[in-house]
Order: structure tokens, then C-alpha cells, then sequence
């Protein structure tokens, strides 16, 4: 990349100030059709594995791999023109790695790690002669959330926001949050994008063996959270491989009216005299590939394990395809990041507050005495065959939206059904909705 160089006094010195003139796109090379467009009647084929690829004697153990951005860009750049003429109609840049917390202690920033990522795919866009669609990649921040970590809710969106606003002011096509393991961490992420920028957001979250993330999250649970925060596709990546997903992506299809995507694994990694190999081969992991688009996913591609050859015999596979047209079984429902259920007149709901608690309800959360609150939802649980817990809070007209949103954060530490939320206003309702892990059911009186 060439680099413009100008040179100014300081002190007296001659010194040398190096200006980044940045990598902008031939016009010619971008996609004439928006993403959301492509998806609504297309399959839009992902790229494959980049942390694999990039471990075949380019990643050293332990660095982090957005630092080949800068450091050894030709490499990233090859990965990304393989990638299309393989196939692949998108190109994930490099930046899975690349948040705060990860970046600390390297001489890089956020930002300049973006910004080198961006430039190589722009340099793969042109060395493979054919446009693509740019996603900004982010996987998980680093650090456990409250409760189970320390980051808190605040302090993760920001994070998440920071690499927001850099997709968008790079000129991505769209952002993907993938590899997520924890539902409340993803629909952070979310909220960070769809509330601070104009880019289309996939989510995808990785599943253990027994379909719930390692956090203990559902799909289902996935699917409403994400459809409530706005995001653009949702799906399952990573985790093993396409056979042993296959039933929780045909489950996913009927859950959400949202774009499907799935980028599995290219099998279960085994360790062969001291190298890692995956046990699916391009023609296995297409053929399954094929019967998922049949279920209605559109968005497909590969994770860990596979490469070039599996992007370019999944693309052979769905040449020969038409997208199928979902009929999704749509309910009104509501969840925590582990349970959901469907929400109706005659759902049997716990109310917290009445007319003769009320009072007292109020002081304690006013007053910062959240605990007495959680104290109260539990006595009164224990004899109650509720599926879900409203909290009106048109009978605590002093308490504010800000402090219903600590109340409810409060009383999920402990109280495990769905939560509901009767509120005077869709501000209020919002305020509270936003900081809760799952999808609260909503009313506005």
C-alpha cells in the first residue's frame, strides 16, 4: 500500500510524518444489488475459515490475527482473492479479533488494524477481477459479562459501537457478529449496530453438541431476541459440523422470518501426527450444505476447517438451486436468553406488583433496595405455576425507566421464566426492554 510522506521542523529536526493514504474501491468492483435485496430471493455465498487458513504457516501460536492486517497483508489479501474465485460472493475481513480488549498491549489500534483490513480487501477485490460484498467481522468482545464476568453492559456496547461506527465509516456492506456463545452479549453487539449506524447486521451464535450455547442459551430464545432488536439474518456458525447442525438450522427456519445463515465447520478437528485435520470432506460438507439450502437457508458458507475447495463445491451446489421460500410457524412470544415460550391470553403470569404492594415495591426500588424486590418475586414464585412475571410499572409512577432497567437486571439473577413489562409509554418500555437478557413480552397502557 503506498504510503505519502511529507516532512515538517520540530525542534529544530528534520522529521518525517507518515500520512495513510487509505485503499478506496474501483466503483466498478462493488456490488450493483444492496445486500438486503440479494438475500430477500438469492443465495448469497460466505467465504470460508481465515483463522484455519491463516495457521497453515502464517499465524504464529497466540498472535492475534488481525495484526497480519499490517504486518503481513499480502498473505490476507491471497486468503480473500482464493475466496472469490472459489466462489464466494463476500469477503469477511479480518477483524474477528480485533476489539478492545483483544488489541491490548499491541502497537496497533482498533482502528488502524480496521483500516489495514479494509485495504486488504479492497487490493483481493481487484487482483480477483469481480465485485463482492464487504462484512465487517466482529466475534465476542474477550471478556465475560456481569454476571458471570466483570464487563458490564455499558462497557461491552461501547465496544461493540467503537467497531460499529468503523464498518460503517470504512464503507462495509454490512457488519456480521458470529462465534457468539453468550445470547446477552450478542443482542449487545446488535444494539450497538442497529442503534448507531445504517448497516445491515447478521448474527450468528456457535453451538455446543447439545444445541445450546455454552452459556445455556436456546435458539429459539436467539431467534426472538435478535428478530426484537432488528437485526437482518440470523444464524448458527462454527460449532461442529454441517450433518450435526442440520437439525437445529431446519429448527431455525421454523422460528423466525429472518434470513437464515449457517457457516459450519468443516467437521471435528483430529489431531494427525501433530497436525490438526477435520473429518468432512468438500463433497460431504456440500451435499449437506445443499440439503440446508432446501430448508430454506440462504446465507451459507464455512468455518474452522474449511478452505477454498469447500467454498468452490458449495458454490457448484447451489448453482444448481433455487432459494426455497419459508412459511415460518410466526407466535407472539417471550424469553430469557434460556427459556421461551408463547405469549397469550391465557398464559398464566405472575404479577409482582399490585395495589396492595405497590408502595412498598416503589420505596425499595427508589431507595436502591433491589434485593428486597428479588426477596418478594421469589416467596411469591414459589407457589406459583406462572410461565412467565409481569412488572407493571403504571403503579410505580415514581419510579423511572432507568431504575426499572437496574430493577429488572436485578431480578434475573434470580428469577429464571420470561418477563413481562406493562409500561405508560414505549419509551419507558424500551428503556427497560433494552437492558434485559432475552425479550421481555410488552404493553403499553
Amino acid at each position: 500500500m503506498p504510503r505519502k510522506r511529507r516532512c515538517s521542523l520540530q525542534q529544530g529536526r528534520r522529521c518525517c510524518i507518515i500520512i495513510t493514504c487509505y485503499f478506496t474501491f474501483n466503483p466498478k468492483r462493488r456490488c450493483n444489488m444492496d445486500i438486503l435485496s440479494h438475500i430477500q430471493n438469492q443465495f448469497l455465498i460466505f467465504d470460508g475459515a481465515f483463522g484455519t487458513v491463516l495457521m497453515d504457516g502464517v499465524l504464529q501460536p497466540g498472535e492475534n490475527p488481525s495484526v497480519l492486517n499490517i504486518t503481513k497483508p499480502e498473505a490476507v489479501t491471497e486468503i480473500h482473492r482464493k475466496y472469490l474465485e472459489s466462489g464466494a460472493m463476500v469477503i469477511t475481513l479480518n477483524t474477528f479479533s480485533n476489539s478492545r480488549f483483544k488489541v491490548e498491549g499491541l502497537p496497533y489500534t482498533v482502528e488502524e488494524l480496521a483500516h489495514a483490513a479494509f485495504e486488504c480487501a479492497a487490493r483481493a477485490v481487484e487482483k480477483a477481477g469481480k465485485s463482492a460484498y464487504i462484512i465487517y467481522d466482529i466475534g465476542p468482545c474477550g471478556k465475560l459479562l456481569e454476571p458471570m464476568g466483570e464487563v458490564s453492559f455499558n462497557e461491552a456496547y461501547e465496544i461493540y459501537k467503537e467497531q460499529a461506527l468503523l464498518a460503517e465509516k470504512l464503507g462495509a456492506d454490512a457488519v456480521l457478529i458470529e462465534t457468539m456463545a453468550d445470547p446477552y452479549e450478542l443482542k449487545i453487539g446488535a444494539l450497538s449496530v442497529k442503534e448507531n449506524t445504517k448497516l445491515p447486521l447478521f448474527c450468528s451464535i456457535t453451538l455446543e453438541q447439545n444445541g445450546r450455547t455454552y452459556t445455556g442459551g436456546c435458539l429459539e430464545s436467539v431467534a426472538a431476541m435478535m428478530e426484537s432488536v432488528g437485526a437482518d439474518a440470523v444464524g448458527i456458525n462454527c460449532s461442529v459440523g454441517p450433518k450435526d447442525l442440520l437439525p437445529y438450522a431446519k429448527q431455525l427456519t421454523a422460528m423466525t422470518s429472518l434470513p437464515i445463515l449457517v457457516q459450519p465447520n468443516a467437521g471435528l478437528p483430529q489431531e494427525r501426527d501433530g497436525v490438526t485435520t477435520f473429518d468432512v470432506t468438500p463433497e460431504e460438507y456440500a451435499g449437506v450444505m445443499g440439503e440446508l439450502a432446501a430448508c430454506g437457508v440462504n446465507i451459507l458458507g464455512g468455518c474452522c476447517g474449511t478452505n477454498y475447495e469447500y467454498i468452490r463445491q458449495l458454490s457448484g451446489v447451489l448453482a444448481k438451486m433455487q432459494p426455497f421460500k419459508r412459511t415460518p410457524d410466526l407466535r407472539s412470544t417471550a424469553c430469557t436468553a434460556t427459556v421461551c415460550i408463547t405469549i397469550d391470553t391465557d398464559t398464566p403470569a405472575f404479577e409482582l406488583v399490585t395495589p396492595e404492594n405497590a408502595e412498598e415495591i416503589s420505596d425499595y426500588i427508589t431507595s436502591g433496595d433491589f434485593d428486597s424486590v428479588l426477596d418478594l418475586a421469589l416467596d411469591k414464585l414459589f407457589d406459583t405455576d406462572a410461565e412467565y412475571m409481569n412488572i407493571d410499572f403504571t403503579q410505580l409512577p415514581s419510579v423511572s425507566a432507568e431504575q426499572g432497567a437496574e430493577l429488572v437486571k436485578a431480578l434475573q439473577t434470580a428469577v429464571r421464566i420470561p418477563f413481562g413489562i406493562t409500561a405508560v409509554n414505549q419509551a419507558f418500555a424500551d428503556t427497560v426492554a433494552r437492558v434485559y437478557n432475552g425479550k421481555p413480552a410488552i404493553m403499553v397502557k
